[in-house]
């Protein structure tokens, strides 16, 4: 701090305080870069002042500005090459195999925000029009066509299958990573179908009987849909396989 400035104020707020807040009040489950990056951007202005100064004291602090430079740009190439080989994600890619497989598909979700993605990506990419979400309230008879689970962690190993409330399987068809400080994995599910008849099983229920099982299946998935949470667990169904998502 120089003395009669008043700097200190905003770095203290920006990179202390605010965090803190959000940290206190929110008590989010995942904690995300996004958090921080006002904070992030006033250090880089903190910092660079501090090599300025380093730079005017002679050798010794030159020596400290080169190697703080060095260490600043590796670590953005590293950040960059992870983005240009990932991206934000594979969603158009997923909603390309979802139209390749079946034009007309159905896709649920553990989070409705996957809506926002689908909706895009369907309108943009080659035969995936008549691809469409279905929220819980919407839920086919017989279960969706895909279901997409969306989760933060890229190292979390995902469950082979999963099944709903109805007893309907999911199998896992294929991942979708992202780079860590944008964008969200994407685990693609496809519906399990009967090898023998081809025919989606329900387990022997009736229509009507899933119909009234549907209203507790969006009772199992009201809270994590009503917080629309990226880092939420998943509340509907039995699992088999892996389930810890690292996520929270």
């Amino acid at each position: 701090r120089r003395e009669g400035s008043e700097l200190w104020i905003l770095y203290a707020t920006a990179m202390v305080g605010f965090p803190l807040l959000v940290i206190v009040a929110a008590r989010p489950q995942y904690m995300s870069p996004r958090y921080f990056l006002v904070g992030i951007a006033l250090f880089q202005l903190l910092l660079a002042g501090f090599l300025a100064r380093a730079w005017r004291v002679g050798p010794r602090g030159r020596a400290i500005v080169v190697v703080a430079l060095v260490l600043v740009v590796s670590g953005n190439i590293r950040n960059l090459t992870e983005f240009w080989n990932t991206g934000r994600g594979g969603y158009g890619e997923a909603v390309r195999l979802i139209a390749e497989r079946n034009p007309k598909a159905s896709v649920g979700s553990n989070n409705d925000l996957t809506r926002l993605m689908i909706d895009y990506y369907a309108d943009i990419e080659p035969g995936a029009a008549g691809v469409r979400y279905k929220s819980v309230e919407e839920r086919p008879i017989g279960g969706w066509d895909w279901w997409v689970e969306r989760r933060l962690s890229n190292t979390a190993v995902p469950p082979a299958e999963i099944t709903d409330e109805l007893g309907t399987r999911y199998l896992l068809e294929r991942s979708y990573p992202h780079f860590w400080l944008s964008g969200v994995v994407w685990h693609l599910y496809a519906r399990h179908e009967d090898e023998s008849s081809g025919v989606h099983r329900l387990n022997g229920r009736q229509h009507s009987s899933a119909q009234a099982a549907n209203t507790g299946l969006r009772a199992v998935l009201g809270e994590d849909r009503a917080q629309q949470s990226e880092a939420s667990p998943t509340a509907w169904g039995r699992r088999t396989g892996s389930v810890s998502d690292g996520s929270t």
